[in-house]
Protein backbone atom coordinates (compact mmCIF):
# COMPACT_ATOMS: atom_id res chain seq x y z
CA UNK A 1 0.00 0.00 0.00
CA UNK A 2 1.34 3.67 -1.04
CA UNK A 3 2.21 5.65 1.78
CA UNK A 4 0.66 9.15 -0.21
CA UNK A 5 -2.42 9.36 0.36
CA UNK A 6 -3.72 11.35 -2.60
CA UNK A 7 -2.48 8.06 -4.16
CA UNK A 8 -4.27 5.16 -2.18
CA UNK A 9 -7.81 7.02 -3.38
CA UNK A 10 -6.71 7.96 -6.60
CA UNK A 11 -7.19 11.71 -6.35
CA UNK A 12 -5.20 15.08 -7.20
CA UNK A 13 -3.73 16.66 -3.91
CA UNK A 14 -5.97 19.62 -5.18
CA UNK A 15 -8.70 17.57 -4.83
CA UNK A 16 -12.08 18.94 -1.93
CA UNK A 17 -13.78 17.27 0.21
CA UNK A 18 -16.19 16.01 -1.35
CA UNK A 19 -14.50 14.33 -3.96
CA UNK A 20 -12.09 12.70 -1.33
CA UNK A 21 -15.15 11.25 0.24
CA UNK A 22 -16.32 9.56 -3.11
CA UNK A 23 -13.00 8.49 -3.73
CA UNK A 24 -13.00 6.59 -0.80
CA UNK A 25 -16.53 5.20 -1.08
CA UNK A 26 -15.46 3.91 -4.71
CA UNK A 27 -12.03 2.17 -3.21
CA UNK A 28 -14.15 0.65 -0.19
CA UNK A 29 -16.49 -0.71 -2.61
CA UNK A 30 -13.14 -1.86 -4.96
CA UNK A 31 -11.84 -3.33 -1.98
CA UNK A 32 -14.99 -5.23 -0.96
CA UNK A 33 -15.01 -7.13 -4.93
CA UNK A 34 -11.20 -7.99 -4.32
CA UNK A 35 -11.14 -11.81 -4.34
CA UNK A 36 -7.33 -11.90 -4.21
CA UNK A 37 -6.84 -10.42 -0.98
CA UNK A 38 -7.12 -12.27 2.33
CA UNK A 39 -9.38 -10.73 5.36
CA UNK A 40 -7.08 -9.74 7.10
CA UNK A 41 -5.08 -7.35 3.94
CA UNK A 42 -8.45 -6.03 3.53
CA UNK A 43 -9.10 -5.17 7.01
CA UNK A 44 -5.62 -3.44 6.97
CA UNK A 45 -6.12 -1.75 3.52
CA UNK A 46 -9.57 -0.30 5.22
CA UNK A 47 -7.87 0.91 8.18
CA UNK A 48 -5.27 2.83 5.93
CA UNK A 49 -8.49 3.92 3.56
CA UNK A 50 -10.15 5.39 6.76
CA UNK A 51 -7.29 7.16 8.05
CA UNK A 52 -6.21 8.97 4.46
CA UNK A 53 -9.71 10.14 4.62
CA UNK A 54 -10.10 11.43 7.66
CA UNK A 55 -6.53 13.42 7.58
CA UNK A 56 -7.62 14.46 3.97
CA UNK A 57 -11.25 15.70 4.99
CA UNK A 58 -9.68 17.72 8.01
CA UNK A 59 -8.13 21.22 6.99
CA UNK A 60 -5.40 21.05 10.07
CA UNK A 61 -4.52 17.49 9.09
CA UNK A 62 -4.36 18.05 5.84
CA UNK A 63 -1.79 20.66 6.06
CA UNK A 64 -0.10 19.08 8.02
CA UNK A 65 0.11 15.80 5.95
CA UNK A 66 0.64 18.02 2.77
CA UNK A 67 3.99 19.51 4.16
CA UNK A 68 5.07 16.47 5.21
CA UNK A 69 4.88 15.40 1.58
CA UNK A 70 8.27 14.61 -0.36
CA UNK A 71 7.95 17.30 -3.36
CA UNK A 72 9.53 14.13 -5.97
CA UNK A 73 7.13 11.21 -4.35
CA UNK A 74 4.66 11.06 -7.38
CA UNK A 75 0.77 10.83 -6.63
CA UNK A 76 -0.23 9.08 -9.32
CA UNK A 77 -0.60 5.21 -8.49
CA UNK A 78 -4.08 4.92 -7.54
CA UNK A 79 -5.30 2.18 -5.70
CA UNK A 80 -7.09 1.06 -9.13
CA UNK A 81 -3.98 -0.25 -9.69
CA UNK A 82 -3.71 -2.37 -6.53
CA UNK A 83 -7.31 -3.96 -7.38
CA UNK A 84 -6.69 -4.76 -10.86
CA UNK A 85 -7.44 -3.12 -14.25
CA UNK A 86 -10.51 -3.51 -16.35
CA UNK A 87 -8.30 -4.58 -19.16
CA UNK A 88 -6.53 -7.53 -17.55
CA UNK A 89 -10.17 -9.15 -16.77
CA UNK A 90 -10.99 -8.50 -20.48
CA UNK A 91 -8.05 -10.18 -21.71
CA UNK A 92 -8.42 -13.14 -18.99
CA UNK A 93 -12.17 -13.76 -20.71
CA UNK A 94 -10.77 -13.34 -23.87
CA UNK A 95 -8.27 -15.95 -23.73
CA UNK A 96 -10.95 -18.42 -21.82
CA UNK A 97 -13.05 -17.73 -24.95
CA UNK A 98 -10.55 -18.61 -27.71
CA UNK A 99 -9.36 -21.64 -25.38
CA UNK A 100 -13.40 -22.54 -25.41
CA UNK A 101 -13.93 -22.20 -28.82
CA UNK A 102 -10.70 -24.16 -29.85
CA UNK A 103 -11.86 -26.96 -27.71
CA UNK A 104 -15.12 -27.28 -28.98
CA UNK A 105 -13.96 -27.24 -32.52
CA UNK A 106 -11.36 -29.96 -31.34
CA UNK A 107 -14.46 -32.07 -30.22
CA UNK A 108 -16.21 -31.21 -33.96
CA UNK A 109 -13.30 -32.29 -35.99
CA UNK A 110 -13.04 -35.66 -33.86
CA UNK A 111 -16.20 -36.46 -33.69
CA UNK A 112 -16.55 -35.58 -37.66
CA UNK A 113 -13.21 -37.91 -38.41
CA UNK A 114 -15.16 -40.73 -36.34
CA UNK A 115 -17.97 -40.75 -38.27
CA UNK A 116 -16.03 -41.03 -41.30
CA UNK A 117 -14.30 -43.93 -39.93
CA UNK A 118 -17.63 -45.60 -39.55
CA UNK A 119 -18.58 -44.90 -42.48
CA UNK A 120 -15.45 -45.96 -44.07
CA UNK A 121 -15.94 -49.21 -42.53
CA UNK A 122 -19.41 -50.00 -43.32
CA UNK A 123 -18.65 -49.32 -47.34
CA UNK A 124 -16.19 -51.27 -46.98
CA UNK A 125 -18.26 -54.45 -45.32
CA UNK A 126 -20.89 -53.39 -47.78
CA UNK A 127 -18.66 -54.11 -50.83
CA UNK A 128 -17.58 -57.07 -49.87
CA UNK A 129 -20.41 -58.84 -49.67
CA UNK A 130 -21.27 -57.64 -52.86
CA UNK A 131 -18.41 -59.24 -53.90
CA UNK A 132 -19.00 -62.43 -52.24
CA UNK A 133 -21.91 -62.57 -53.78
CA UNK A 134 -21.20 -61.79 -56.97
CA UNK A 135 -17.99 -64.85 -56.58
CA UNK A 136 -20.98 -66.88 -55.27
CA UNK A 137 -23.19 -66.24 -58.77
CA UNK A 138 -19.87 -66.94 -60.38
CA UNK A 139 -19.20 -70.34 -58.87
CA UNK A 140 -22.41 -71.55 -59.22
CA UNK A 141 -22.64 -70.39 -62.70
CA UNK A 142 -19.62 -72.08 -63.71
CA UNK A 143 -20.39 -75.74 -62.24
CA UNK A 144 -23.86 -75.68 -64.27
CA UNK A 145 -21.91 -75.23 -67.11
CA UNK A 146 -19.44 -78.06 -66.19
CA UNK A 147 -22.78 -79.99 -65.49
CA UNK A 148 -24.26 -79.59 -69.22
CA UNK A 149 -20.61 -80.07 -70.95
CA UNK A 150 -20.14 -83.22 -68.76
CA UNK A 151 -23.67 -84.42 -69.70
CA UNK A 152 -23.22 -83.76 -73.29
CA UNK A 153 -20.00 -85.53 -73.09
CA UNK A 154 -21.61 -88.40 -71.93
CA UNK A 155 -24.27 -88.30 -74.03
CA UNK A 156 -21.95 -88.51 -77.26
CA UNK A 157 -20.30 -91.13 -75.70
CA UNK A 158 -23.06 -93.11 -75.22
CA UNK A 159 -24.18 -92.26 -79.08
CA UNK A 160 -21.23 -93.45 -80.39
CA UNK A 161 -21.56 -96.56 -77.88
CA UNK A 162 -24.63 -97.15 -79.86
CA UNK A 163 -23.34 -97.02 -83.25
CA UNK A 164 -20.34 -99.17 -82.46
CA UNK A 165 -22.75 -101.57 -81.31
CA UNK A 166 -25.02 -101.64 -84.06
CA UNK A 167 -22.37 -101.91 -86.37
CA UNK A 168 -20.56 -104.92 -84.47
CA UNK A 169 -24.04 -107.12 -84.52
CA UNK A 170 -24.64 -105.92 -87.85
CA UNK A 171 -20.64 -108.02 -89.40
CA UNK A 172 -21.56 -110.63 -86.76
CA UNK A 173 -24.72 -111.36 -88.27
CA UNK A 174 -23.44 -111.29 -91.63
CA UNK A 175 -19.83 -113.50 -90.65
CA UNK A 176 -19.93 -117.16 -91.73
CA UNK A 177 -19.07 -119.00 -88.75
CA UNK A 178 -15.32 -120.31 -89.08
CA UNK A 179 -12.26 -121.32 -87.80
CA UNK A 180 -10.60 -117.71 -88.25
CA UNK A 181 -11.31 -115.32 -85.65
CA UNK A 182 -14.40 -113.58 -85.94
CA UNK A 183 -13.60 -109.20 -86.42
CA UNK A 184 -16.73 -107.92 -85.66
CA UNK A 185 -16.38 -109.41 -81.87
CA UNK A 186 -12.70 -108.17 -82.03
CA UNK A 187 -14.02 -105.10 -83.26
CA UNK A 188 -16.60 -105.00 -80.46
CA UNK A 189 -14.09 -105.70 -77.39
CA UNK A 190 -12.26 -102.93 -78.98
CA UNK A 191 -14.79 -100.74 -78.49
CA UNK A 192 -15.97 -101.89 -75.04
CA UNK A 193 -12.11 -101.56 -74.56
CA UNK A 194 -12.74 -98.11 -75.41
CA UNK A 195 -15.76 -97.30 -73.56
CA UNK A 196 -14.69 -98.25 -70.51
CA UNK A 197 -11.09 -95.77 -71.15
CA UNK A 198 -13.55 -93.07 -72.06
CA UNK A 199 -15.40 -93.76 -68.64
CA UNK A 200 -12.36 -93.78 -66.47
CA UNK A 201 -11.37 -90.97 -68.14
CA UNK A 202 -14.27 -89.13 -67.47
CA UNK A 203 -14.46 -89.97 -63.96
CA UNK A 204 -10.77 -88.91 -63.56
CA UNK A 205 -11.73 -85.49 -64.97
CA UNK A 206 -15.16 -85.51 -62.61
CA UNK A 207 -12.95 -86.38 -60.16
CA UNK A 208 -10.08 -83.37 -60.82
CA UNK A 209 -12.80 -81.19 -61.24
CA UNK A 210 -14.11 -81.79 -58.26
CA UNK A 211 -11.17 -81.47 -56.18
CA UNK A 212 -10.07 -78.47 -58.30
CA UNK A 213 -13.56 -77.13 -57.17
CA UNK A 214 -13.27 -78.24 -53.51
CA UNK A 215 -10.00 -76.23 -53.62
CA UNK A 216 -11.54 -73.35 -55.08
CA UNK A 217 -13.92 -73.41 -52.42
CA UNK A 218 -11.80 -73.95 -49.78
CA UNK A 219 -9.72 -71.04 -50.66
CA UNK A 220 -12.94 -68.62 -50.99
CA UNK A 221 -13.46 -69.92 -47.43
CA UNK A 222 -10.22 -68.71 -46.14
CA UNK A 223 -10.26 -65.50 -47.66
CA UNK A 224 -13.34 -65.50 -46.15
CA UNK A 225 -11.83 -66.00 -42.93
CA UNK A 226 -9.25 -63.82 -43.38
CA UNK A 227 -10.81 -61.05 -44.59
CA UNK A 228 -13.42 -61.46 -41.52
CA UNK A 229 -10.83 -61.28 -38.89
CA UNK A 230 -9.48 -58.32 -40.35
CA UNK A 231 -12.43 -56.65 -40.60
CA UNK A 232 -12.16 -57.63 -36.44
CA UNK A 233 -9.21 -56.12 -35.96
CA UNK A 234 -10.18 -53.13 -37.92
CA UNK A 235 -12.89 -52.66 -35.90
CA UNK A 236 -11.33 -53.52 -32.36
CA UNK A 237 -8.17 -50.97 -33.52
CA UNK A 238 -11.44 -48.44 -34.06
CA UNK A 239 -12.77 -48.94 -30.70
CA UNK A 240 -9.55 -48.98 -28.95
CA UNK A 241 -9.01 -45.98 -30.65
CA UNK A 242 -12.45 -44.51 -29.54
CA UNK A 243 -11.81 -45.62 -26.14
CA UNK A 244 -8.18 -43.74 -25.75
CA UNK A 245 -10.03 -40.17 -26.93
CA UNK A 246 -13.34 -40.68 -24.73
CA UNK A 247 -10.76 -41.09 -21.82
CA UNK A 248 -8.43 -37.84 -22.71
CA UNK A 249 -11.31 -35.70 -23.72
CA UNK A 250 -13.88 -37.05 -21.52
CA UNK A 251 -16.43 -37.35 -24.27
Amino acid sequence: MSDNYYAMLGVDPRAGDAEIRTAHQAALQRLASDTAATAAERAALKRELDIAVRTLTSRSTREAYDASLKPEKPAGASLAGRLGSPLLWGGLVLIVAIAATAYWLQQREEKRLRLEREHAIAEEAQQRRQLEAKLAVERERQRVLDEIRLQREAEENQRQAANEVRKAENEQKQFVEGERPNPAEQRLNAFVDRADSWRRQAEERQATRDEARSLSQARAEVERQKRYLEQKEREEQYARARRESNARYGN
